[in-house]
């Protein structure tokens, strides 16, 4: 009872704040919902991603027995690592310029976060409420990704 409390006041809020924003601030918390369901992801997956590598390794007897039983998890990686590329793609397309990015930037962000979505249930881990809250908020938004943001854009070594 207390969770839908909370999420009925959570959404209630999240409703009124995209009515009444500017389309630059309802686009600033899309972009923000994402950064934490980008973190929150990570947190959950990297314990799993660690003892999935160490039971490959250890039952792999070749390179490429490893690299197949660890292929859903790598995909879970990269999907992690293109939707933080879109975020920081979307995220500093609106604080250099103070205007909505283009919709392409978007649509990318939301569609690297549905990717990881469907990553997640392939391993077979929860989906974190961030991650639907994001989604949730990229429905208002349309437009189609036209650039597929590297792997690597934007993470230093």
């Amino acid at each position: 009872m207390k969770h839908l409390l909370l999420a009925s006041t959570l959404l209630v809020a999240l409703l009124t704040s995209a009515c009444s924003g500017g389309a630059v601030q309802q686009a600033q918390q899309m972009i923000r919902y994402s950064g934490y369901a980008i973190r929150d992801v990570d947190t959950e997956v990297a314990p799993h991603y660690r003892e999935a590598h160490e039971a490959a390794l250890a039952a792999s007897p070749t390179s490429d027995a490893y690299h197949l039983a660890m292929r859903p998890w790598d995909a879970v990686e990269s999907g992690l690592r293109i939707s933080y590329s879109a975020f920081l793609a979307a995220d500093q397309a609106i604080e250099a310029t103070g205007k909505v990015p283009l919709l392409s930037r978007v649509a990318c962000l939301v569609a690297s976060l549905a990717t990881v979505l469907h990553v997640l249930v392939d391993v077979r881990l929860p989906i974190p409420p961030s991650l639907t809250q994001a989604l949730g908020l990229a429905a208002s938004y349309t437009g189609q990704c036209v650039e597929v943001p590297a792997a690597d854009a934007g993470v230093s070594p």
